[in-house]
């Protein structure tokens, strides 16, 4: 009678084991997606980064152009008053 226990408890306890090895399958699997996910999103970031360090930079270039547009056309301006009292 106690060996029929514990044959069943030792049934009963591979059951469970095999029910343990499928949930960290699972996990494990769940792990390889979030560490996918972890990944790709480090990669947006610094897509993001590179983007708005661009961004920064053309706005520099940008503003040196309006700069230079503006100094220009005050020079044509002072060309043209000169030319006119010539």
């Amino acid at each position: 009678m106690n060996e029929d226990k514990v044959i069943m408890t030792i049934v009963k306890l591979e059951a469970d084991m095999v029910d343990v090895k499928e949930t960290l399958a699972n996990i494990n699997g769940q792990l390889g997606s979030l560490t996918a996910i972890m990944q790709s999103q480090d990669k947006m970031v610094k897509l993001l980064v590179d983007m708005k360090t661009e961004q920064v930079a053309n706005k520099y270039r940008n503003d040196n152009m309006e700069e230079r547009i503006e100094t220009l056309e005050t020079e044509m301006e002072q060309v043209k008053r000169h030319l006119q009292m010539a």
